[in-house]
């Protein structure tokens, strides 16, 4: 059965824990797909998630390590977020992802 509502926070939203950092920009745009690369560095496991989000015409892959921000994007693929993120040099880092519009 589906989870109830009040019990899924988790999963129609996400925040880095280390917040969102002053300058990052916030946008709308719909999920278009999720993909993951994994690694290992200095002996430690990693993951890195790319969500690729449309904005109108423009497409933009973010990038996070959180497998709860992917869960997220998955789960609202095809359907309008609402993003926070930073772009630097090596791409652009999500800080958070949500719902657009959540039905109630």
């Amino acid at each position: 059965p589906e989870p109830q509502r009040d019990a899924t926070a988790s999963l129609i939203d996400w925040r880095d824990e280390k917040g969102i950092p002053d300058g990052a920009r916030e946008r709308s745009g719909v999920v278009k797909a999720i993909t993951s690369k994994s690694g290992e560095k200095n002996g430690k496991p990693w993951t890195r998630y790319g969500i690729k989000v449309a904005f109108g015409k423009d497409e933009l892959w973010l990038n996070t390590f959180s497998e709860t921000a992917a869960s997220v994007a998955e789960r609202l693929k095809g359907e309008k977020v609402f993003v926070h993120y930073t772009e630097t040099e090596r791409g652009a880092n999500l800080h958070a992802i949500a719902a657009d519009e959540i039905p109630f």
